[in-house]
């Protein structure tokens, strides 16, 4: 089952390092997440204080949770403002593939 997991963050202005921090800890936990295809991160383009994680994942099943790794992005996130983690399920690709 393909599902990716969305977690983002609303500031006035994101730490510096914050999205260094991020990208070394996906990094240094990704050779143990068993299922993690891509880790991207994105910050909006007409508010850069807006910031998301997206998580893509492939396992038997989705813990209606969330992983370790997204609810720990969303602890952090919420250090610096209001926050939000939801999941989604893949149900097609409509152009390209799944993973790029």
């Amino acid at each position: 089952m393909a599902w990716m997991e969305l977690i983002k963050a609303r500031t006035v202005s994101p730490p510096n390092n914050l999205l260094d921090e991020i990208v070394a800890g996906v990094q240094n936990q990704a050779a143990m997440l068993d299922g993690l295809l891509v880790a991207k991160i994105y910050s909006n383009l007409r508010y850069p204080g807006e910031l998301c994680v997206a998580l893509l994942w492939e396992s038997k099943c989705a813990n209606e949770d969330g992983s370790r790794l997204g609810l720990s992005i969303l602890e952090e996130f919420k250090k610096l403002g209001p926050a939000d983690h939801s999941l989604w399920q893949e149900h097609a690709t409509a152009v390209g593939s799944a993973v790029e």
